[in-house]
């Protein structure tokens, strides 16, 4: 009868032992899996952006919706964000702006639908995308105007505007901006040259250049 016990002990032992395997491998085996499928999104991630910089576009397209859907099955926000975000850039880069536009509409990503609406030449909605904002335009994007304003305050610096190489003007030795040539003082010639730049009192965050 002791015997008995003994034995009986041992199973009860043994069956919640078994009992607590069951329950906790499942559990250690849906974690393992969805590490292996966010190493896996990050790899085409990694892979799309490879591509990206040696401008295969399609590519990165290819890496970067594949990269998504597993993103969006795991519910990572953050590399939800930043994939759509990518994607934007492949499409702006295809000229396929309204693919862009829709990626870029789907995040908070005041920047990007910035460049979109940049590219579109669209400067008043661009200028929306920014919290206490300037805008230059035409006549008022002036040498004289950009050295006149306390650039130090600003977060974010966006130009459009032509650009040239140095000597590419006889008289202008360095790669500049071109900005409005009239009303600017005598030593303002209205091209924003390197050197210009470094002169002046920048703390920004994020300098673009559009053309």
């Amino acid at each position: 009868m002791e015997y008995f016990n003994n034995t009986s002990g041992a199973f009860i032992a043994f069956s919640v032992a078994f009992l607590c395997l069951i329950l906790l491998f499942p559990k250690v085996s849906l974690a393992d899996t969805q590490q292996d499928e966010f190493n896996k999104a990050v790899r085409l991630f990694d892979e799309g952006q490879k591509l990206y910089n040696i401008s295969d576009y399609r590519g990165a397209i290819q890496m970067w919706d594949a990269a998504l859907i597993i993103y969006q099955n795991l519910d990572d926000k953050h590399s939800i964000s930043a994939t759509l975000g990518n994607l934007g850039d492949a499409y702006l880069a295809l000229d396929s702006d309204e693919e862009a536009f829709s990626n870029f509409t789907k995040i908070d990503s005041y920047i990007r639908l910035g460049r979109y609406y940049l590219k579109k030449k669209n400067f008043k909605e661009a200028e929306r995308q920014f919290d206490r904002n300037k805008l230059l335009l035409g006549i008022d994007a002036s040498e004289k105007n950009v050295k006149a304003e306390n650039l130090s305050s600003r977060r974010y610096l966006l130009f459009s505007t032509h650009g040239i190489l140095g000597n590419e003007i006889p008289y202008i030795k360095q790669p500049a901006l071109v900005l409005n040539l009239v009303g600017n003082d005598k030593e303002e010639d209205g091209f924003l040259t390197v050197s210009k730049v470094v002169g002046l009192n920048l703390n920004s965050d994020l300098g673009a250049l559009g053309v």
